[in-house]
C-alpha cells in the first residue's frame, strides 16, 4: 500500500510529531528495507564467491556455493538467485580479469578510444 501523507500529517511531522499510524507505517517500511538489504547482500556474497571460484577453477568451492544457492532458493523462492544472475556474475568476473590482464584497467569492457587518449595510448 502506498501511503500519501495528508497535509495535517506533513505539518505534524515537520513539527517533529508523528501519529501512531505514521510511526507504524515508517517502521514497516524500514523493516522491509532492512530485509531487502540483507537479501541482496546475501545474493551478492553468493554470486561473488561463485564467480571467484569459477575464475580460479576451484571445483570444490563451486560445488559448495552452488549447493548454498540451491538451499537459499529453496528457503526463499521469492528471492531466488536465477541462472541468468549466476551467468552474468561469472561472465562479468571472467571478462574483468581478461581486460585487466590485457590493459591493466579493472573493467568488464575494453577501454574505448577516449579512455585510451586520456591514458596517452
Amino acid at each position: 500500500m502506498f501511503n500519501d501523507p495528508s497535509v495535517l500529517s506533513g505539518v505534524t511531522q515537520f513539527l517533529g510529531l508523528r501519529s501512531a499510524e505514521r510511526r507504524d507505517i515508517e517502521a514497516d517500511r524500514s523493516a522491509v528495507y532492512r530485509a531487502k538489504k540483507l537479501a541482496y547482500g546475501a545474493e551478492d556474497r553468493y554470486l561473488t564467491r561463485l564467480a571467484l571460484a569459477y575464475s580460479t577453477g576451484d571445483a570444490e568451492t563451486i560445488a559448495e556455493t552452488t549447493a548454498d544457492i540451491q538451499e537459499w532458493n529453496t528457503r526463499y523462492p521469492d528471492l531466488a538467485i536465477k541462472a541468468q544472475d549466476i551467468r552474468r556474475a561469472v561472465v562479468t568476473r571472467l571478462r574483468t580479469e581478461q581486460v585487466a590482464g590485457q590493459t591493466g584497467i579493472v573493467s568488464s569492457r575494453m577501454p574505448g578510444p577516449t579512455i585510451d587518449a586520456v591514458l596517452g595510448r
